[in-house]
């Protein structure tokens, strides 16, 4: 398949892709609106070189044990104090909150992220959680300092008793041994002390949080993927619903498919109603239409160009508009200067005679064939129409058992005796798939013309009309394209076509 083909396809089926697009691109909208938003904020801390280098070892706290793994800032612990200010409870905190060193520990960065259904309320979370556990880091460190400065008030109080005892007996060197752990000690004591004090707090917020951005995508970028992806489903729902539709969908579709010459292509009628029987034939106007049905006339009488031709018109199914357009066609016939006689073949459902006025409770056809007619008899059954030239053979009132009626010997003889009154006869048969009428009448037919309706008469219904046909003996003509949608001539015609009506109207 071409890509022109594809496209052909999805223009056609335009509406399909439309209404799934449409589903689609809804549904993604609807999803999106009704999806609670998600919003996130960060906040980054920076660790003092004192407590980076704890991570990895003693440091500057002095082998204190401080909560610097990053695990700890979602801790119970930690989250209780952001809790009581943001209001959530330490769960909701916990599932809401993710840490992260920035570029590994020796960036010295920590990256607080939570999220929440609003901007304002990610960023409250973000800093209060930020803020919590730089107060319980600072906290650790203030109770480590506490417990060291008490250390060294005993130190002190130590240190001034060996004092004092080695100014008692300068030579008593017990005392002296005293004295000098005595004083290791406090020197120790105020060493770390003052370590810790200058290495200052163990994280500082480097940069607050702001108000949260939404997390995934944002609601215009969703509505555009799903009018996308509506395109992309509705283009291949309408490639896979036109791969199990047969019906034909143009003129030349038809022509390949049955590999029968094209004789016309038809454009569509628009009716005034079911019950609407005028012919556009009745008028002169040369609308597309009338051109359609002559070229369709002309096409025919260089295929049998020898007189009294018999030429039956069938289609696949009931309401191919087979009799509307056997009607215009005599009319047109008639009007070339030829003696035409129609024929209403279908003794199941007559619908000629309502075309020409006419009750089909006359007698006809049926009549002819049970009498087996001779040429003056079947004289007599011809109806005058409103057009010279043309009468009308209708069905007859005794149809029944038409298929035995149109099976008996006295058929073949009475369409003889019909090519000695007139130029040209056209029988309107019943639909060739359906039943077997067609093909009795057909077979006596110099041809059959089948006609389709685009973009109603399927693949399967068109071959198999043909394949009836031609293995009941019956010559196929060629097939007719009708009700047409697409335009039979170019639009330079238009003008050409109103000319040639003035001067026909003032002929």
């Amino acid at each position: 398949m071409t890509l022109r083909q594809v496209l052909g396809i999805i223009g056609h089926r335009w509406i399909l892709v439309l209404l799934t697009t449409i589903l689609i691109g809804g549904a993604t909208a609807a999803y999106a609106l009704l999806t609670p938003q998600v919003y996130e904020s960060s906040t980054t801390l920076r660790y003092s070189e004192a407590a980076a280098t704890t991570l990895e070892g003693p440091g500057g706290y002095q082998g204190m044990e401080l909560d610097l793994d990053t695990f700890f800032v979602t801790s119970e612990e930690v989250l209780e104090g952001a809790a009581a200010e943001t209001g959530d409870s330490v769960a909701e905190l916990q599932e809401s909150t993710s840490v992260a060193l920035l570029e590994g520990v020796r960036t010295q960065r920590l990256e607080i992220t939570s999220e929440a259904e609003s901007p304002e309320q990610a960023q409250a979370r973000a800093n209060a959680v930020g803020e919590a556990y730089t107060s319980h880091l600072q906290s650790q460190v203030d109770a480590s300092l506490a417990e060291l400065e008490a250390d060294l008030e005993e130190a002190d109080v130590v240190r001034e008793e060996a004092i004092e005892a080695v100014g008692e007996d300068p030579e008593d060197t017990f005392v002296q041994d005293q004295l000098g752990v005595a004083l290791s000690e406090h020197a120790e004591l105020a060493s770390q002390i003052d370590a810790i004090e200058n290495a200052g707090p163990p994280v500082t917020t480097l940069q607050t949080a702001s108000p949260g951005g939404r997390v995934g995508t944002d609601l215009p970028l969703l509505i555009v993927i799903g009018i996308i992806s509506g395109l992309i489903a509705g283009a291949g729902v309408a490639l896979i619903r036109d791969l199990f539709d047969d019906r034909m969908r143009t003129a030349l579709a038809m022509q390949e498919i049955a590999e029968q010459p094209l004789l016309a292509e038809i454009p569509l009628v628009e009716k005034r109603g079911a019950d609407d029987l005028s012919l556009p034939l009745a008028g002169i106007a040369p609308t597309p239409f009338n051109e359609s049905i002559r070229n369709l006339r002309t096409s025919l009488q260089v295929s049998y160009s020898e007189q009294h031709a018999v030429i039956a018109i069938t289609s696949p199914m009931p309401a191919d508009g087979k009799t509307f357009l056997t009607a215009n066609l005599a009319v047109s016939v008639a009007r070339s200067g030829r003696s035409v006689v129609i024929v209403s073949g279908d003794l199941r459902r007559p619908r000629v005679e309502s075309y020409f006025g006419e009750q089909t409770e006359k007698e006809g056809l049926s009549e002819a064939l049970r009498s087996d007619a001779a040429t003056e008899q079947i004289r007599e059954f011809l109806l005058p129409t409103q057009f010279d030239g043309l009468r009308l053979l209708p069905a007859g009132v005794a149809r029944s058992q038409p298929a035995d009626l149109l099976a008996g010997d006295s058929l073949p003889r009475v369409i003889e005796r019909l090519r000695e009154l007139a130029d040209v006869i056209l029988i309107d048969t019943p639909p060739g798939m359906v039943i077997a009428d067609a093909t009795l009448l057909g077979a006596q037919a110099d041809g059959v013309v089948v006609v389709s309706s685009v973009k109603s008469t399927s693949k399967r219904n068109l071959l198999s009309t043909l394949e009836t046909l031609e293995s009941s003996g019956c010559s196929v003509a060629g097939i007719v394209a009708n009700r047409s949608k697409r335009r039979t001539m170019p639009r330079s015609y238009d003008s050409y076509l109103e000319t040639a009506s003035d001067v026909d109207a003032k002929s």
